[in-house]
C-alpha cells in the first residue's frame, strides 16, 4: 500500500470512530453554532484526525486497507482517552 493510500485509510478510520464518538456533543454543538465553535473542529481534524493518518502512513506502514483503517480508528480511540475531553 502507498504512503497516500494509507494516509486516507487511517483518516477514514480515524473520522469514523470521531463520528460514533462525538456525534452527540461536539459535532452537534459545531452545526448549531459554527461561528462560535469552529475553532473546535479544527483543532479535533488536526489532532485526532490529520496525526491519526500520519499516525498510520508512518509509524504503521500498513499493507492492506483494513491495516491502514483499523490503525486510524486504533489512533482515534487512544487519544480521544488521553486527551481530557468534557464529553
Amino acid at each position: 500500500m502507498t504512503t497516500l493510500g494509507a494516509f486516507w485509510f487511517g483518516l477514514l478510520g480515524a473520522l469514523f470512530i470521531y463520528a460514533v464518538r462525538f456525534r452527540q456533543q461536539r459535532l452537534k454543538t459545531v452545526i448549531e453554532s459554527p461561528r462560535q465553535n469552529w475553532r473546535v473542529l479544527v483543532f479535533d481534524m488536526g489532532i485526532f484526525l490529520f496525526l491519526g493518518g500520519m499516525c498510520v502512513a508512518f509509524l504503521i506502514q500498513p499493507d492492506s486497507t483494513r491495516e491502514a483503517f483499523l490503525g486510524g480508528a486504533t489512533w482515534e480511540a487512544f487519544v480521544t482517552n488521553v486527551i481530557p475531553t468534557k464529553e
